[in-house]
């Protein structure tokens, strides 16, 4: 805060009561009844830290529980990817990697390599809980070194996937074309009985309802001894085994 006679002074108080109706309208309602009559938007603030800042192991094991049980299953990858990392955001804000309380600050490199460790545990644990047709993936990054970004890792599950479906699609396309095809043989074949036994059932009705007759030179149905050209000999123009090609 400003001193009284700074020309600042009115912006500040504009500028905190914004502040202090945020973080009012952030909370629930009974927690803010409970910091209302703060007029300092940093005194609400350190009050609200000092209550809700302790950790919270019981929430910490469900978090850890949920995250090694976390699997695919029925989930595309985008899908899995935005659950896993829900649940990694939910626990860097429980447990936060810790700060460097040197003074002056030291010139390591350890806080870089616990940022880089963590995103490690979460790239393993989401490439545990894929599918099995993305074994691929797994064993592919696992064995790089340095272990690659999340992001990179995610676009390469997605590329696999993209792959998956396109062979599971022309599978299919090539399932559908082979049935369309054996269903025109089958209705072909149908086509070809129920001609033949219109023909059977026109020669029955021709024949005065009774059966076919049956030579006994050759043994065919449709003429009688007295007709067969085995017999009496063949008719000008017979072509051997015309009906037989369908012709």
């Amino acid at each position: 805060m400003p001193e009284i006679n700074d020309p600042k002074l009115a912006s500040w108080r504009r500028c905190n009561r914004i502040v202090c109706y945020w973080i009012l309208r952030s909370v629930n309602r009974s927690i803010a009844d409970s910091v209302m009559y703060f007029d300092d938007a940093s005194e609400m603030w350190k009050a609200l830290h000092k209550r809700y800042s302790q950790s919270d192991p019981h929430r910490i094991s469900e978090i850890l529980n949920e995250i090694f049980r976390n699997v695919q299953g029925s989930l595309i990858v985008n899908e899995y990817f935005a659950k896993s990392n829900a649940l990694w955001q939910q626990m860097n804000a429980l447990r936060p990697l810790l700060l460097c309380e040197c003074v002056p600050r030291c010139s390591c490199t350890l806080m870089s390599r616990m940022q880089k460790q963590r995103e490690e545990d979460q790239i393993i644990r989401f490439l545990d809980g894929l599918n099995e047709e993305f074994e691929s993936v797994k064993s592919g990054v696992l064995v790089m070194e340095p272990i690659p970004e999340m992001e990179k890792v995610l676009n390469m599950t997605l590329k696999v996937e993209r792959k998956i479906k396109g062979s599971i699609s022309q599978k299919c396309s090539e399932f559908i074309q082979s049935n369309a095809v054996q269903n025109s043989q089958v209705g072909e074949e149908q086509s070809m009985v129920a001609v033949s036994a219109f023909n059977n059932k026109k020669k029955f009705t021709n024949n005065g309802g009774k059966n076919p007759p049956k030579c006994t030179l050759c043994g065919m149905l449709g003429h009688t001894i007295e007709k067969c050209y085995k017999k009496h000999g063949y008719p000008p123009g017979w072509i051997a085994g015309y009906k037989s090609k369908n012709k």
